[in-house]
C-alpha cells in the first residue's frame, strides 16, 4: 500500500513543478489525503528548477507510531516498469 501511495504521489501535474512556492503546500495536502485514505505513510521529494521540495505524512512504523523517516527507502519492484515504459515512450514520441 505504501508503494501505491508513493507512485500516486509522484504523479504530479506539470503546473506544480512551475509553482514552487505552492508546491510544498500542494504536495503536503496530497500526502495527507493519501494517508487519510488508508496509506500508512507517504514520503515525497520533488525536484524543480527552483530547488527540492520534501513532504511526509503518516507513520513509518505503525507499532510505535513514529513518523515517516526523511531518509526512508522503498522497494518499488515491478512498479518501476511503468515509469520506465512511460519515459521511453516520451523519448521516442
Amino acid at each position: 500500500m505504501v508503494i501505491a501511495a508513493i507512485c500516486a504521489a509522484t504523479l504530479v501535474s506539470p503546473a506544480i513543478a512551475s509553482a514552487a512556492p505552492h508546491s510544498q503546500r500542494t504536495l503536503q495536502r496530497d500526502a495527507d489525503v493519501l494517508v487519510a485514505n488508508g496509506s500508512p505513510g507517504v514520503l515525497v521529494e520533488l525536484s524543480t528548477p527552483d530547488g527540492r521540495v520534501k513532504v511526509r505524512s503518516g507513520h513509518g512504523d505503525l507499532r510505535t507510531g513514529s513518523p515517516m523517516p526523511w531518509n526512508a527507502h522503498f522497494r518499488i519492484a515491478s512498479f518501476s516498469k511503468t515509469f520506465l515504459a512511460a519515459t521511453m515512450l516520451q523519448l521516442v514520441g
